[in-house]
């Protein structure tokens, strides 16, 4: 399954300044604003703490005198600083990204700081898009992937009639067509498409065989078995390795990381062992032992 991209905790202490503000509403907290809003700015005026890991600022303290303001803006195609403060790119080539439900990410947190009768300086991202939903959604796929059972295939052998001839090549195969399985999830549409990826043969007589070949039925076989030297009864078993990929609401089928395995029915068989006879016989099928031979046409 792909990788999610990290989510980035906003954690500040802050004074809010209040003149000439409004106070921000429990939708810009959600979507990481913080502090006091001045159209689409967030002003902060004591900052305490990270804000995202790896952001590099330093932690200052009650009273240090830097203002720092935030806002939730694209990257731009034309150049990663901003020297506004507004979530329009300059030359109106917003970076857009999708989170995996086909929903729009979350903007990066932008952030600005100054000495308190200084002038601000310039703008810089401290936080990358952001999918809230993506890991809960995710971690469902994977459950759905790891708890599917699809049906395995059928052991198919020529000649189909419960024996086989040692010294003979015997022809396996199976049926390769990929399983579609929908569900919904966290209110999303999904489709879970299950491959096989490769087969695991025991053949019954100590030997095995590992193959991403499904085989074909005779006389354009691809995966055959001999018995060598060997009668009596075996039991061939197979286990199916299958890949998987999902879609989400009509979208490209994305791969999902770690196979599933599931048994076929075991196939028993009963293997012969030819033998060869020297009969003292004549062209009329006459025969010294006694017994009627083959006669000749």
């Amino acid at each position: 399954m792909t990788s999610l991209r990290p989510a980035l905790v906003l954690a500040v202490a802050f004074t809010i300044i209040t003149v000439g503000a409004q106070e921000a509403t429990a939708h810009d907290h959600d979507r990481g604003a913080v502090g006091s809003t001045s159209g689409n700015s967030y002003l902060v005026d004591v900052y305490q703490g990270a804000i995202g890991p790896g952001s590099g600022l330093p932690a200052g303290g009650s009273g240090d005198g830097i203002q720092r303001e935030f806002v939730q803006a694209p990257f731009c195609h034309s150049g990663q600083y901003r020297y506004d403060i507004t979530p329009v790119c300059l030359w109106g080539d917003p970076i857009v990204e999708t989170c995996i439900d086909g929903s729009q990410a979350l903007d990066p947190l932008w952030m600005r700081q100054r000495q308190a009768s200084g002038a601000w300086g310039t703008w810089r991202a401290i936080t990358w898009y952001y999918c809230p939903n993506d890991s809960a959604l995710e971690a469902a796929i994977l459950n759905a992937w790891t708890s599917l059972t699809p049906t395995p295939p059928e052991i198919n052998v020529n000649p189909d009639q419960g024996w086989v001839y040692a010294s003979v090549p015997t022809v396996f195969y199976v049926e390769r067509s990929p399983i579609i399985h929908q569900t919904t999830l966290l209110g999303a549409n999904v489709r879970i498409r299950a491959t096989h990826h490769n087969y695991s043969w025991t053949w019954g007589n100590g030997t095995s065989t590992v193959t991403s070949n499904p085989g074909r039925p005779y006389p354009n076989q691809t995966l055959t078995h001999t018995y060598l030297h060997f009668e009596g009864d075996v039991v061939v078993r197979l286990t199916t390795s299958w890949n998987g990929e999902y879609s989400i609401n009509g979208g490209n089928w994305v791969a999902i990381s770690g196979n599933i395995f599931t048994p076929s029915t075991p196939l028993p068989l009963t293997v012969h062992n030819p033998h060869s006879h020297l009969v003292d016989c004549d062209i009329n099928g006459n025969c010294t032992s006694g017994h009627a031979g083959p006669a000749s046409n």
